[in-house]
């Protein structure tokens, strides 16, 4: 029996457990969906997401 998955249209913003990479331990951040519902988020059960941040790039906290 399969477990029952959830789907998201594109470019909805969800929450998601995010791991830390230098401990044990996850976050629940806000992500950007990317991938389109009907063809790639339903028959695999994933989705391809984005980390929203208000880091910017270059800087010394990446």
């Amino acid at each position: 029996m399969r477990k029952p998955t959830v789907t998201f249209e594109s470019f909805t913003v969800v929450r998601v457990p995010f791991p830390f990479t230098d401990r044990a331990a996850v976050r629940n951040r806000p992500a950007l969906v990317l991938s389109d519902q009907s063809t790639f988020n339903t028959p695999p059960g994933h989705s391809v997401m984005a980390m929203i941040t208000t880091t910017g790039w270059g800087s010394q906290n990446l």
